[in-house]
Formats: structure tokens, C-alpha cells, sequence
């Protein structure tokens, strides 16, 4: 899990987005998050492509 712009008491994630974070590292993936001045955060869920030949 990355996360960025985060600091002191707005480090804690949660134990949700720690779930979120660890089934996307077992899939190859991995989470980020950001936060913009008005304490807003955005979430992203990044995956490998390989692998996924079988998706249509």
C-alpha cells in the first residue's frame, strides 16, 4: 500500500482499506492513496495486466 500526502493522525487507514491493500498485493496489485487540502482523499486500485487474458 502506498499512501501519500498523509501525515501524523491522518496515517490510519482503517482496517478496511488495510484489507483492500493486502487482497490487491496478492494479486500483484496495490493501493494508493492521496489527499488534496480540504482533507479529501482518493483511493486508487492499480492491478498487472498479465494475467487477466481470460477477462472479456
Amino acid at each position: 500500500m502506498v499512501l501519500g500526502n498523509l501525515s501524523g493522525a491522518a496515517r490510519s487507514v482503517g482496517p478496511g482499506l488495510y484489507i483492500v491493500s493486502k487482497i490487491a498485493e496478492a494479486h500483484g496489485g496495490r493501493v494508493t492513496v492521496t489527499s488534496d487540502s480540504e482533507a479529501r482523499k482518493a483511493f486508487t486500485l492499480i492491478f498487472p495486466i498479465e494475467g487477466l487474458g481470460h477477462c472479456t
